[in-house]
C-alpha cells in the first residue's frame, strides 16, 4: 500500500509537498504478519528533512506507532 504523505516537517498539511509511505504486509508464520514501512522522498521536505527524519525515527515516530499497532493486534 503506497500512501501520499503531505505533511510538512512542522506537521502541517501542504498540498504542494509529496513524500511516500509504503506499507507492506507479509505472512510471518501461523497467526503472524510482518509489517514493513518505508517513508521515502524525505528530501522533498527541504531544510526540514533532517528534523523530520529524527522525528520519524524517534520513539513517537513510525517504530513507536508500529509497536502500538502490534500491541493492539495482540489484544
Amino acid at each position: 500500500m503506497l500512501l501520499a504523505w503531505r505533511l510538512s516537517a512542522e506537521w502541517r498539511f501542504d498540498p504542494g509537498l509529496l513524500t511516500e509511505v509504503d506499507v507492506r504486509f507479509a505472512p510471518a508464520g501461523p497467526g503472524a504478519t510482518r509489517v514493513a514501512l518505508e517513508h521515502r522522498l524525505l528530501e522533498n521536505l527541504g531544510a526540514g528533512a533532517n528534523a523530520a527524519r529524527k522525528s520519524y525515527d524517534g520513539a513517537g515516530g513510525w517504530s513507536g506507532l508500529l509497536a502500538a499497532y502490534a500491541e493492539a493486534a495482540r489484544a
